[in-house]
């Protein structure tokens, strides 16, 4: 080997040691956390695992290097407060933050995945915020009997809320086409256990997020995943398409038996001979909340005159369920749970995707309508039982 060789392999060894393309660092600064432990966790397709940890020092800093070989996400997690990192090879992110404020407020730098998500959790928290105030007004205008009044307002701002939210996620998602932070984005939910985006109307979105990184990102384990995911919804769609048909007006109302909150087993066909307006909700669904006021009105008027309501809840502890029965002076009627969430037998049966979703119900047992809300509700009441 001539001393040329030498000279250039000596250089590679150099240049590699000093910068290998597979590791990243996150250096961080946290005002208010000294002496405190911070952990760094990889997100995995159903868990999130272990990566390192390490103590904040005295004067807030602290430091994670490793090495990956695909881009990852990552939880920054100190105390009860989580950061949501995207991490690529070779990135060098900072962070800084105050403890005390650092899961709605933090500045990254670095990463420019990190940096979009930043962007969106800024837009997601303020419009949170409005709707926790939406909920305010909501709860004031029931207690001091005015609902009637305001509820057309608290409607139309909440649907300016939740389609601001959805412009603001589809326009980031096309900003980032080919970015496997469209997959952490297009899963986000707005209100909680409310999705931006419904895999039965949107489905579109999802496909071409998924098109975009089978041709960006063929082989990582996000992509993997969220392909699965993708093909059992569409199998799950197709049966329920054919559940639908089962749900058409004209057709036999399916069984339902479950539990009272009191542990007694209900049937729905122990209310044949009566109108039935079956009735699927659940306390945290805000949608539902806000509609169950218009359930009372219309109970108050027609539950004399052979009417019933036989609601179906997706909660999944029996304290938050009959918690909200009471708050929102539903215990005049009828109501059921497996406590199972979306896992329902009930929703599952008759294919609910979305709440609230209810189905009308003559004497006969056959279903007459479906998705009666608001005014419709009422007025499609007037018409069987007259003004």
């Amino acid at each position: 080997m001539n001393k040329f060789s030498v000279l250039f392999l000596a250089l590679v060894a150099i240049f590699y040691s000093c910068s290998n393309p597979n590791e990243f660092s996150i250096k961080g600064k946290l005002t208010n956390a000294s002496n405190k432990s911070i952990s760094l966790e990889e997100i995995g397709e159903s868990q999130y695992l272990p990566f390192d940890s390490t103590k904040v020092d005295a004067e807030g800093n602290f430091t994670f290097e490793g090495k990956i070989k695909e881009p990852k996400f990552f939880i920054l997690k100190i105390d009860n407060n989580l950061v949501t990192l995207y991490v690529e090879p070779g990135d060098k992110i900072t962070f800084d933050a105050d403890l005390n404020t650092m899961s709605k407020d933090y500045k990254v730098e670095g990463s420019k995945g990190s940096s979009e998500i930043k962007s969106f959790n800024d837009f997601l928290y303020s419009n949170l915020d409005k709707l926790q105030a939406l909920g305010v007004t909501y709860q004031n205008a029931v207690a001091a009997n005015t609902l009637d009044s305001v509820q057309p307002s608290i409607d139309k701002e909440l649907e300016v809320l939740v389609s601001s939210q959805k412009k603001f996620t589809s326009e980031l998602i096309d900003r980032n086409l080919g970015s496997i932070i469209t997959i952490f984005i297009i899963h986000q939910q707005f209100p909680p256990q409310q999705p931006i985006f419904n895999l039965e109307n949107d489905m579109e979105v999802y496909e071409k997020v998924l098109g975009s990184l089978k041709k960006t990102h063929p082989d990582n384990m996000y992509v993997k995943s969220f392909d699965s995911f993708l093909t059992k919804v569409k199998q799950q769609l197709e049966m329920q398409a054919s559940k639908a048909l089962s749900t058409q007006a004209g057709v036999d109302a399916m069984e339902i038996a479950l539990p009272t909150p009191k542990g007694d087993t209900l049937r729905l066909s122990s209310l044949k001979g009566k109108y039935v307006l079956l009735d699927f909700w659940a306390a945290w669904c805000r949608p539902c909340r806000a509609e169950n006021p218009n359930l009372v009105a219309n109970y108050a008027k027609y539950g004399g005159k052979n009417f019933e309501i036989f609601q179906v809840s997706l909660d999944q502890t029996k304290d938050a369920w009959v918690g909200a029965i009471e708050k929102d002076q539903l215990g005049k009627w009828i109501h059921v749970s497996d406590l199972q969430y979306w896992n329902s037998a009930a929703a599952q049966l008759y294919g609910v995707q979305s709440i609230p979703a209810n189905y009308l119900i003559d004497p006969q047992g056959k279903i007459i309508a479906q998705n009666l809300r608001g005014p419709a509700l009422g007025q499609k009441l007037a018409e069987i039982f007259g003004k």
